[in-house]
């Protein structure tokens, strides 16, 4: 359901934000995963904040500087959602356990004084949601995460250890990740 923007905005100013959008969308994963109508409001309300600071004697034009407050806007979006991922995989060593457990070693992160601001329900829920996806891990597949993740191992010596071929390690790493994009958590893996 689309918004009707006609009363604050010119129809080139929504086509523009949605051009760049698109742009940004097609070059960020992250920014796939938001609704197309949310970013465009998101992107809307920044333009509308800041359009009265635009002087036309410094700006090249009011398209110009239209593009650079759009886009700064939509790297600000990604940098946060960089951000979250990144505090959400530095707090998940610190949730609760639950029931069959394993902790991914790939969310593992070194810095110990790191201060968590996030709410904690979504982090929780992130962590029940990754352990859901270990948990349908067949064994082989659950050790290879732990080799390649904790113990740091190049694909080589996990192929050595797990006394399997480089090609079949290969396939199996395509089947984790295969795992993690079906529940959506692509993200969060190494």
């Amino acid at each position: 359901m689309s918004c009707q923007y006609g009363d604050f905005f010119e129809e080139w100013e929504v086509e523009l934000v949605r051009n760049r959008i698109r742009r940004f969308r097609r070059k960020w994963v992250c920014l796939q995963k938001e609704g197309e109508d949310d970013l465009l409001q998101e992107c809307l309300i920044h333009w509308y904040i800041n359009r009265k600071s635009y002087n036309p004697l410094r700006e090249v034009s009011r398209r110009g500087f239209m593009i650079r407050v759009v886009q700064n806007r939509l790297m600000d979006i990604v940098r946060e959602m960089d951000a979250d991922k990144r505090r959400v995989s530095c707090f998940s060593r610190d949730l609760p356990s639950c029931e069959g457990d394993f902790t991914l070693p790939f969310l593992q992160d070194s810095r110990e004084n790191y201060t968590f601001s996030t709410d904690f329900t979504g982090a929780f829920h992130l962590k029940l949601d990754l352990n859901r996806v270990v948990q349908q891990l067949n064994p082989r597949q659950r050790q290879i995460c732990h080799a390649l993740g904790k113990l740091g191992l190049s694909a080589r010596e996990v192929s050595r250890l797990l006394k399997i071929s480089p090609n079949t390690l290969y396939r199996e790493i395509k089947r984790i990740r295969d795992r993690f994009e079906q529940a959506g958590l692509q993200d969060y893996l190494g």
